[in-house]
């Protein structure tokens, strides 16, 4: 289990289940790679931490309504079903699509954010979809924009400098 900031050990489980049906690794994830071999779940995670406040309690609050599905249709935890996964994504969708759509969007961009772990060995997304542009995402520039950002906080303005 990786050092979590704001997200609890069974809400990381939900997520980091959830980042795998939604973003499947191919059959080489060295070449193909999915959510969890990106860990997008340990990135939004840390932008959850770093975010509005009530943007993160909706996001967990759609994480644990998942979770409740799982336990009122299979009397288990989602991150413990396996082919009754897909199933129930779609009732969840159907019935909270407010809250699917967001923890869909997340995990969507958090893997296309280009972070990944520092000893990650495998092609990055970006790669994965050709994109040669400049790499936005850093350790270092994390730590960049989260100090500015509470700065900010301060004084009600958002800058970047």
């Amino acid at each position: 289990m990786p050092e979590l900031k704001l997200l609890t050990d069974e809400e990381y489980k939900i997520l980091e289940a959830l980042s795998k049906a939604i973003i499947p690794a191919g059959d080489n994830p060295k070449t193909d790679p999915g959510a969890i071999e990106t860990e997008a779940a340990v990135f939004l995670d840390e932008i959850l931490s770093n975010g509005d406040h009530y943007f993160a309690s909706d996001f967990k609050e759609g994480l644990l309504s998942l979770n409740k599905l799982a336990y009122q249709k299979h009397q288990k935890a989602f991150y413990l079903l396996s082919k009754e996964q897909d199933d129930l994504l779609r009732v969840f969708a159907a019935d909270d699509y407010l809250s699917f759509n967001r923890l869909r969007k997340m995990i969507f961009q958090s893997f296309y954010s280009n972070y990944t772990k520092e000893d990650y060995q495998g092609i990055s997304p970006w790669e994965l979809i050709g994109y040669l542009g400049p790499v936005t995402y850093t350790h270092a520039s994390a730590e960049m924009i989260n100090r500015h950002y509470h700065k900010s906080q301060t004084d009600k303005t958002f800058t970047l400098d």
